[in-house]
């Protein structure tokens, strides 16, 4: 399964549905809610939670999206076939969309090879202002989950502005309008600065206002309290307290194994490459990493540095919801400030350095 088709699942799970397996007495007392309660998180989560007004929904989406990011892009094959309903840990059934029900976007996902490298769908339309010039064609492939019948077309890849084509590039199918964006995830940035300003992320970046603080009891064999999330006046400072430093070496995949316990992270969007949600990481190691073109990016800003960025969201931010695992109903907020239901995700405008 590639991570479009797992990022297309999560996001047929309903709202209301996540919502009704929060009443379920079976999954909150389950052995993955209770072993997560003890478990060493080594790596970015793939995306944010689907909602956070909702904990046990929490628990599934970490839980699903812990194992994802667990695999290496290498161990994740491109093409998937599904012959039946998926089924979720919650019981519930997703049935994959019949071939004519799909967009043009959806349905040719493979076969994106530029100087020998597969590139990845972001099932994104892009700003048709971001494309700048032709720089190819090729051929795009995708199967029919239900006969497993694989169909052809010609497309044309573009290059994006100021943005580093190896990396993200736009693409338009042969007799259908827009451009969508297809990223390398092996993509390697030697520094900080090269993420950057590869990716342009000066302007694409956009900073949502959450931050995800990851509260421990115990020294060696930690236990996850809760999570407690944060608004800051101004989201933009991490730009200053995080990624200022653009010289620091991308450690990438080699940090997997050593990461130490999650501090603190942070969603962010990058646009360009149809991503949202996803995450900036700090580790009590000093590590901070970043999950952009869903790859391990890993740089070492030193233990004071993530030290010092913790205790100032916590000194400067407004809690506005806290989540205990043992309780997962508990919130600092009062239910007149709870009324939409929807994810703090979805409705917080996102930030750009200017």
């Amino acid at each position: 399964m590639n991570r479009e088709e797992l990022k297309k699942m999560i996001s047929l799970i309903e709202d209301d549905k996540l919502a009704e397996a929060a009443t379920n007495p079976d999954t909150a007392d389950s052995p993955d809610h209770a072993s997560l309660q003890k478990t060493k998180y080594p790596t970015v989560r793939p995306i944010w939670h689907k909602t956070v007004a909702v904990a046990a929904a929490v628990i599934l989406v970490i839980t699903i999206t812990f194992i994802w990011s667990k695999l290496s892009p290498a161990l994740i094959p491109t093409q998937t076939t599904i012959t039946r309903p998926v089924e979720t840990t919650t019981g519930m059934t997703v049935v994959a969309p019949k071939w004519e029900e799909l967009e043009v976007f959806e349905k040719y996902t493979g076969g994106a090879v530029i100087n020998g490298i597969e590139y990845q769908s972001s099932i994104h339309e892009l700003d048709e202002n971001l494309i700048e010039t032709k720089l190819g064609d090729f051929k795009l492939s995708g199967q029919d989950p239900y006969t497993d019948k694989t169909y052809e077309i010609n497309a044309a890849f573009f290059r994006l502005i100021d943005i580093d084509p190896d990396a993200v590039v736009a693409v338009r199918y042969e007799g259908f309008n827009g451009y969508y964006g297809f990223f390398n995830s092996t993509y390697s940035f030697a520094t900080l600065g090269d993420l950057i300003n590869s990716l342009n992320l000066p302007k694409h970046l956009q900073i949502n206002n959450i931050f995800q603080h990851s509260v421990w009891h115990g020294d060696v064999n930690k236990e996850l309290l809760r999570y407690e999330y944060y608004k800051l006046p101004d989201p933009a400072v991490i730009w200053k307290q995080l990624l200022a430093q653009t010289d620091i070496v991308n450690e990438g995949e080699a940090t997997r194994a050593k990461l130490g316990w999650e501090v603190m992270s942070i969603s962010i969007d990058y646009p360009p490459a149809g991503q949202k949600n996803i995450g900036i990481v700090l580790f009590d190691n000093g590590y901070l990493t970043t999950n952009i073109l869903w790859s391990l990016q890993s740089f070492y800003i030193g233990e004071d540095a993530v030290l010092a960025f913790k205790d100032y969201v916590l000194a400067n931010g407004t809690l506005e919801k806290s989540i205990g695992l043992n309780s997962p109903v508990v919130t600092t907020v009062s239910e007149s400030k709870m009324t939409t239901g929807e994810s703090p995700v979805q409705t917080t405008q996102g930030t750009t350095k200017q």
